[in-house]
């Protein structure tokens, strides 16, 4: 689940200063869109239909993204898609900071190979904080996954820990371990549990655990 997280936040933008510098530097590029249409104070734009942008290695496609340049933030609708390489973001709407400081992602998808993260809510908040709402974390590419991670809620501290709330492990649709409360530093990015699954003769269907515990960071 750490490199789920990891790669997640990555993506939605908890990166080293350098990369957020010359991503949110990059000028935002409309490639197409079948109707735009500006505001009468020209401090708005909206695109509708087929919506397809870009700002550097960020590719964005929506049904509808509104422009607010008053307030700095784009707000994207609708079947929204981000792609940066072979990582991608969908979610059924987000409200970005063009500034890069924060963004709002509802009903999201996250795929970094080989995770797939989805969660109810993610908020990028500033630079250096995501937190993820009703998310679930599984490497199964199956639908629905034969194993995956549930958590009430996880809050990512860039280059500093991850803390999350009722974490529950199913395989299939059973709920076989409960974690009020998780801790993890980001400073040691070994798993502190990690899970076996597989079928043999002698076995048959089994689950296998390690548990291990830093005893410093």
């Amino acid at each position: 689940m750490i490199r789920a997280l990891v790669a997640a936040a990555f993506l939605l933008g908890a990166r080293p200063a350098s990369a957020e510098e010359s991503a949110t530097d990059q000028p935002i590029e409309i490639d197409h869109a079948d109707v735009l249409e500006t505001g009468r104070d020209q401090e708005s734009v909206l695109l509708r239909g087929n919506v397809r942008i870009r700002q550097g290695t960020l590719a964005v496609s929506a049904d509808e993204v509104l422009y607010d340049r008053k307030a700095g933030t784009l707000t994207a609708t609708g079947a929204v898609s981000i792609q940066d390489g072979t990582d991608l973001i969908e979610a059924s709407s987000v409200v970005y900071d063009i500034s890069g400081q924060g963004a709002t992602f509802q009903d999201a998808r996250v795929i970094s190979n080989p995770w797939v993260v989805d969660a109810h809510r993610v908020e990028k908040r500033g630079r250096d904080e995501i937190r993820f709402k009703g998310g679930a974390f599984s490497t199964c590419g199956e639908d629905p996954p034969h194993y995956r991670i549930r958590a009430a809620s996880v809050r990512i501290r860039k280059d500093r820990s991850i803390l999350a709330w009722h974490l529950r492990v199913y395989v299939g649709p059973v709920p076989v371990f409960y974690f009020p409360f998780f801790y993890r530093s980001l400073k040691d990015l070994r798993p502190p549990i990690s899970f076996d699954i597989g079928e043999t003769p002698f076995l048959g269907r089994y689950v296998k655990t390690q548990f291990n515990y830093f005893f410093s960071e």
